[in-house]
């Protein structure tokens, strides 16, 4: 976890999973945010007690810990936005990188320029994921036409992963297997917090940093 200053009055830190969080502040000591969720605790710096709102994992045996360090490190982040052209992705393509994850806007789409891109991954079994530029929120392609559009063309939903996270899980999981199926399957598997399969009541306007009576709302969570 990642312990970080839950205030400027550094009366607390708030315990936040990494694949979770963002930092929202270049230069605040309470900068650091868990999007899509709630931190995992908070230590009183006080009394240093511990107080968890979610159940944390249990370490495991030292005898039972291994490294799995295969990784892909030809996979790439590209952001949308308005104008894009497919050779932003066809390049990388030709210069033989093995996957992609596409931060859309909205729902996470992408405009019918960059089609022909996604075609060509599909073709070549090279994966897209398309997570989202909004800081809270699911990737949704079903809703809207252009989301059905990607679809078909191969995209893969990364529902509410950050595209940092997402990136790391795609190199890991590139890692291991290159067969698209497979890779979709564990893209939208959670493995280590990534993904929430839904956002709780306070995920969205809880720690964002100027809420009122704070300890209040903390202790009944």
């Amino acid at each position: 976890m990642i312990s970080m200053m839950g205030s400027t009055s550094h009366k607390y830190d708030l315990l936040h999973r990494p694949t979770r969080v963002r930092k929202m502040h270049s230069s605040r000591r309470d900068a650091f945010r868990t999007l899509s969720d709630v931190p995992v605790g908070r230590i009183d710096f006080l009394t240093k007690k511990i107080t968890y709102f979610q159940q944390p994992k249990k370490r495991a045996n030292c005898e039972d810990f291994w490294l799995d360090a295969k990784i892909d490190p030809k996979v790439a982040i590209l952001y949308f936005y308005p104008g894009m052209q497919p050779d932003a992705m066809e390049a990388l393509i030709d210069k033989d990188y093995h996957g992609f994850v596409v931060v859309g806007t909205g729902l996470g789409h992408v405009s019918e320029e960059m089609y022909s891109a996604l075609e060509r991954a599909k073709q070549e079994d090279i994966p897209v994921v398309i997570v989202v530029q909004p800081l809270f929120g699911f990737t949704q392609l079903r809703v809207y036409e252009t989301g059905r559009e990607m679809l078909a063309r191969g995209a893969i939903e990364g529902a509410n992963m950050l595209p940092e996270a997402a990136y790391v899980k795609l190199i890991y999981v590139l890692g291991h297997t290159r067969n698209l199926s497979e890779v979709k399957d564990l893209m939208q598997t959670p493995i280590a917090g990534e993904i929430t399969t839904r956002e709780p009541k306070y995920g969205y306007l809880l720690f964002q940093g100027s809420e009122k009576n704070l300890d209040k709302v903390l202790q009944s969570i």
